[in-house]
């Protein structure tokens, strides 16, 4: 993964607006690629889709993910 620009973690997203502990919380963390199906990544397709990729090598297709 090759980060881009900004600072990571840092966003302005819905994610870091007023927690609700209720609902869960939102801590973004830099992982081991190898390390990225074991562990409670949400949403797990998408989890599935960036190991596949990195394995793989990343396409133009872009693929929906819906989760409900």
């Amino acid at each position: 993964m090759k980060q881009v620009g900004g600072v990571f973690g840092t966003g302005t997203g819905e994610e870091y607006d007023e927690p609700n502990p209720e609902h869960g919380t939102y801590h973004p963390m830099w992982m081991p690629m190898d390390d990225v199906l074991n562990q409670n990544v949400v949403l797990h397709e998408l989890a599935e889709l960036v190991v596949r990729c990195h394995r793989e090598g990343w396409n133009d297709t872009f693929k929906t993910i819906v989760s409900v």
